[in-house]
């Protein structure tokens, strides 16, 4: 189930590591509750070490500053059992590799894609932690959706324009929001310009807030019986849908 998408990365053989990772390196290392470490043991079926992209196997540069360091990614595969928690064992996966983590999961036979950013942890030296949010596919599955095989097109590591390591993460990042916003419009575009991805992350997070706001005052309005508040509300969610088609038309 995984080839396909760790094809479409154009890994150099010498990246591949294809090694199985312990359940008991997550609970020790990330699993800060005894219902998390339940999860781990519960929910993942098999976690494999893919891939390691380091500077003198993929021709790309270390990224050193005082914020941190990407002197390696890490491609990792978790299958998940049936009733698994997967977006808090995502979450668990990424706090407990060191590295910034391309995760490619299965579950219930659907396949995802997340990374995030990373970070020294400033309260606890030679730890990392998360650096904003995790940036997480839909399902990838091309039968129902015509927009996955132009995403995964986008992925190979050649085609990326990336002086450094931190380019090269940032840049399959700006691939998963292109993916949402495709999912919006309808027509997968990469994000090419200079702060694209982040103008982009923030208009589908309004676009997503609204699209809930509007879905909340549909059901107030269904079940609003006097009719100068059903008008108001009706009023309310066509104002929203407008400002929903501005959002829509920026992507």
């Amino acid at each position: 189930m995984f080839a396909p998408i760790i094809d479409a990365f154009a890994l150099p053989s010498a990246t591949l590591v294809d090694r199985r990772v312990p359940k008991t390196l997550l609970i020790e290392n990330g699993a800060p509750t005894a219902a998390d470490k339940r999860l781990i043991r519960d929910g993942i079926e098999e976690l494999r070490w893919v891939a390691a992209l380091k500077p003198n196997l993929v021709g790309i540069a270390a990224w050193t500053s005082p914020q941190g360091s990407y002197a390696e990614i890490a491609v990792l595969t978790a299958t998940f059992r049936e009733q698994a928690r997967v977006p808090r064992l995502v979450g668990l996966i990424h706090r407990a590799i060191p590295y910034p983590l391309v995760l490619l999961t299965l579950s219930d036979r659907s396949l995802g894609l997340s990374l995030a950013h990373k970070r020294p942890s400033q309260s606890d030296s030679g730890k990392t932690v998360l650096d904003g949010e995790i940036h997480a596919t839909p399902p990838l599955d091309p039968a129902s959706s015509a927009l996955v095989p132009a995403f995964t097109g986008s992925l190979a590591l050649h085609q990326q324009n990336a002086a450094d390591l931190r380019q090269l993460y940032q840049a399959w990042i700006d691939h998963v929001i292109a993916l949402r916003a495709a999912g919006v419009t309808g027509c997968y575009r990469s994000l090419d310009e200079p702060g694209g991805s982040s103008r982009v992350r923030d208009s589908l997070d309004r676009h997503d807030q609204l699209a809930r706001d509007i879905q909340a005052l549909r059901k107030r309005a269904a079940k609003e019986r006097q009719l100068n508040r059903r008008v108001d509300l009706n009023l309310q969610i066509k104002s929203l849908e407008l400002e929903l088609e501005a959002i829509k038309s920026t992507l």
